[in-house]
């Protein structure tokens, strides 16, 4: 048995690098038709070997030559940027192959195979639509997010892959910048913008003035409560100061804040309470499994949406889409 070096499937044939199918698929790319059998695969690497003016090379060196010669036609149909240093290298190696020369010679198949661009061959023309509508900027079109695509963005089966791991960026990037226009859409305008500015490459940490969401936060329940806690408790000091950490009830400043820690510095005079407010959160998505907990007691949909979309951006994180960085909200209030 031996596997096929287009497509990976095993077959039946011990000398040849090709199932007949496939066989069929390159003769016919450098119009070879009429092919009946494994024997036909000689005429295909003597064919590959004039078109690139080798002459007759030796059985070998004529399959390393038909195997970059094909792989470096699949990825010439991927119009992408990120695939040039694949399409240079592979050109490298075609001039290079001579009468002696081994595949341990060749740096092009340490960094894509004939089967690996046959693969990002078949998927960028399955999302070749998307990766027009990147090209262009154009992130308002949330009709071409299909299962399928979140599936394959998002899978770490795919993003252990390096040569589909650019391709991968670039679908996971498409998605989220979506994922900015719904949370503006249903009003999460803090969720958002922190999720925007998490798509830049270095992405600065930034302090939070928006008059907005102080008032959310400031309106949230979980916070009040949090600060009638501590006041009920400091009933017999005049100040206070209390570091612990916040989860918040509203959507917005959940899906935004996941985890934050809270400092509260308290002062009292004339029967009232003078707060500074610091709330601080490092930009992630690794609070996972606290966030289910809490996810769990509230049970409703948007924080189920949450959970999901946590998982996507945990992903995305590993592959270097979405950045981590720091986030300081500071306030005053009285009580």
């Amino acid at each position: 048995m031996n596997k096929c070096a287009l497509c990976g499937k095993k077959f039946k044939n011990d000398e040849a690098e090709y199932g007949l199918s496939c066989l069929k698929r390159i003769c016919s790319s450098i119009d070879i038709e009429d092919v009946k059998g494994y024997r036909d695969e000689k005429k295909l690497n003597k064919k590959v070997c004039k078109e690139l003016g080798k002459g007759n090379l030796p059985n070998e060196q004529s399959k390393l030559l038909t195997n970059r010669y094909y792989t470096l036609k699949l990825l010439e149909e991927v119009d992408l940027k990120q695939y040039d240093k694949y399409k240079v290298s592979v050109e490298n190696d075609i001039h290079k192959i001579g009468i002696t020369t081994s595949p341990e010679e060749l740096k092009s198949f340490k960094k894509i195979t004939l089967k690996g661009a046959n693969e990002v061959n078949k998927h960028y023309k399955k999302y070749k639509n998307i990766f027009q509508k990147i090209k262009d900027g154009d992130y308002d079109a949330e009709q071409y997010i299909t299962s399928g695509v979140i599936r394959f963005a998002f899978s770490n089966y795919y993003a252990k892959k390096p040569y589909l791991s650019d391709m991968i960026q670039l679908l996971q990037l498409f998605i989220l910048k979506i994922g900015v226009y719904g949370l503006k859409a249903i009003k999460w305008d803090f969720a958002s913008s922190c999720l925007e500015h998490s798509l830049e490459k270095n992405p600065k940490d930034i302090d939070v003035i928006e008059k907005e969401v102080i008032k959310e936060i400031k309106n949230d329940i979980n916070f009040k409560n949090k600060i009638n806690e501590i006041i009920k408790s400091s009933k017999s000091h005049k100040t206070f100061n209390i570091k612990d950490q916040i989860i918040f009830d509203n959507d917005d400043l959940i899906a935004s804040l996941h985890e934050a820690t809270i400092i509260i510095k308290g002062i009292k005079q004339n029967n009232k309470w003078y707060l500074d407010v610091t709330i601080t959160d490092l930009y992630d998505f690794t609070e996972l499994k606290k966030l289910q907990e809490y996810i769990k007691k509230t049970n409703t949909l948007k924080n189920f949406a949450l959970s999901f979309g946590n998982n996507f951006a945990m992903v995305a994180t590993s592959c270097n889409v979405v950045h981590k960085y720091n986030i300081t909200i500071k306030f005053t209030m009285e009580i």
